[in-house]
């Protein structure tokens, strides 16, 4: 978890930073006692101060074996298993300290860490009163105080008591106690206190990933931007295999051949450009685009920008709603428009993931027209009767892609699954390409070793065409067209590796396997591409 996150769990370093000012004094007290002479208790007191708690444990219960009486020996085991998230584990613990040694100081202190971090919000705030008389005048009390209270919508007690967490400990509880004050001071309305908060983290931790987050949470101040700034440039060269995306049987006229190098180069920027009391306002502009090697014919440039606006509905949810717009070439020709609005949600379940619902309603017009051959029968003709393809085959219209993404990450390993489902509907000038259909995909991104990161999705897409296509099945004459409705079985698969060489430079290589099966020949085809990239990225908290 990092400092910004979900007020729900805060991030490990909060419980780090309480916990080691927990263990010193914990192990002075330890030390203190006559009853260390043992050569298991010394040993476990020694990985407990390296902070080697995965071989501490074992210690410890060769230790507890050998003094089952002792509460301070059950008090290390539990800062042992708060420090390894192992929150049950140290409950027990804590239970037997109770049972033992009901008034030994920190105990309570390290019930109300492991009751906090379990989502016990009851219990862990009546275990801080306890502390107050069994460890009086801890800095790390306020703080998990402080912090309570906030999840609780108390932020002017969650603010006194982080202060007070300040003022009596700086040194083990800061920047962590100043980070959420300012917090709640936020959330307070106190605006002036809390940028003056924020401003102590970044003075007191200048390069940590407290100030970080300090300086995201002063970004975002209400006012005009820009807020949460970004930019994206990359820079690539892919191997594809079928440029045209020729079918089965199927060869167009003037195209040398489906396999070509491209060099490819895109941007994308944004940023936040009005943040209000109740909602933000954000731009995005972008540019694809890409040179072949011999197919040039193909050379596509693809300019975009998009507006939205986000509306906070609660601490887990957002609402957004975004207008696109974009624009195509394809060899210096224009291709195509498009323009589509998606209202959309977003919602953080904390530790199980954030899921994200959208419908985009969206139309486009394309620039390339279609010609109408003559029918069978007439002379020189090849086309099916009764039928104009350039009317028949006019990809004009409107669609509908409605969907669900969820997320989910994997605690302790770094691992992400996502799995979503889409609804689609087009609906075209001309018959040709109206259709429903649904989507379904898998995917996952997991950490390698040596800075490795992998990324890969798996989707299958069904289209149902209303009407059999008006294009042949094959390519020589008599030509034969297709008497069913047409469908599509698509499946798309995608991985991709990165490895970041400096703070502002990635390295990437990527691999993408498309199978459009299709009952109608000319649409029946696949596609693979192989390509390396460098990615230059900037961001503004």
């Amino acid at each position: 978890m990092t400092p910004g996150a979900a007020r729900r769990s805060p991030p490990r370093t909060v419980f780090s930073a309480a916990v080691r000012t927990l263990a010193a004094c914990a192990l002075a007290g330890a030390s203190a006692s006559p009853a260390l002479a043992s050569d298991a208790r010394r040993e476990a007191v020694e990985l407990v101060r390296a902070r080697r708690c995965e071989l501490a444990l074992p210690v410890l219960e060769r230790a507890r074996e050998a003094d089952p009486g002792d509460a301070r020996l059950f008090l290390l085991s539990a800062e042992c298993q708060i420090r390894l998230r192992r929150y049950a584990d140290a409950l027990a613990s804590l239970a037997e300290v109770k049972r033992l040694e009901p008034r030994l100081p920190d105990a309570d202190l390290y019930r109300a860490i492991a009751e906090y971090h379990t989502g016990d919000l009851d219990a862990a705030e009546h275990s801080l009163e306890a502390a107050r008389e069994t460890s009086p005048g801890r800095a790390d009390a306020d703080l998990y105080l402080g912090l309570v209270l906030l999840q609780r919508g108390r932020p002017g007690e969650a603010a006194e008591a982080l202060r007070r967490a300040r003022t009596r400990d700086a040194a083990s509880v800061e920047p962590v106690a100043s980070y959420y004050e300012g917090l709640a001071l936020e959330a307070g309305g106190d605006r002036e206190a809390a940028r003056e908060a924020l401003q102590r983290v970044q003075d007191l931790a200048p390069d940590s990933e407290w100030a970080q987050a300090a300086a995201r949470a002063l970004a975002r101040e209400p006012g005009w931007g820009p807020h949460r700034a970004f930019v994206e440039i990359s820079s690539g060269a892919e191997w594809n295999t079928n440029v045209t995306l020729a079918g089965s049987d199927i060869t167009p006229g003037g195209i040398s051949g489906r396999r070509d190098v491209d060099s490819m180069w895109s941007a994308i920027g944004g940023a936040e450009i009005y943040r209000g009391e109740t909602f933000t306002v954000g731009a995005l502009a972008s540019y694809y685009g890409n040179a072949h090697t011999k197919l040039y014919e193909f050379d596509l440039e693809y300019p975009g920008a998009s507006v939205w606006i986000d509306r906070p509905v609660s601490d887990d949810t957002t609402l957004r709603l975004q207008g696109d717009f974009s624009y195509a070439w394809y060899g210096y020709r224009p291709y195509e428009v498009y323009g589509g609005i998606t209202p959309q949600i977003y919602r953080s379940w904390g530790d199980y993931g954030l899921t994200w619902g959208y419908a985009e309603f969206y139309g486009g017009d394309i620039f390339f027209d279609s010609v109408d051959y003559p029918d069978v029968g007439q002379p020189g003709g090849f086309g099916p009767r009764g039928v104009d393809e350039a009317a028949a085959r006019n990809r004009d219209g409107w669609g509908l892609t409605a969907g669900v993404l969820h997320t989910f990450p994997i605690p302790e390993t770094g691992i992400e699954l996502r799995g979503g489902a889409n609804y689609l509907h087009y609906w075209s000038v001309g018959p040709e390409w109206r259709y429903d259909g649904w989507e379904a995909v898998l995917g996952f991104r997991t950490p390698l070793l040596w800075q490795f990161e992998l990324d890969g999705q798996a989707g299958f897409t069904y289209r149902a065409f209303y009407h059999p296509s008006t294009y042949p099945q094959n390519n020589s004459l008599p030509l034969v067209y297709a008497g069913a409705k047409r469908r599509d079985n698509v499946w798309e698969f995608e991985v991709k590796l990165e490895r970041p060489l400096t703070s502002w430079l990635t390295a990437s290589a990527r691999y993408y396997y498309l199978d459009n099966g299709s009952n109608t020949n000319v649409f029946n085809y696949r596609q693979q591409i192989w390509g390396g990239y460098l990615t230059l990225s900037f961001r503004q908290p």
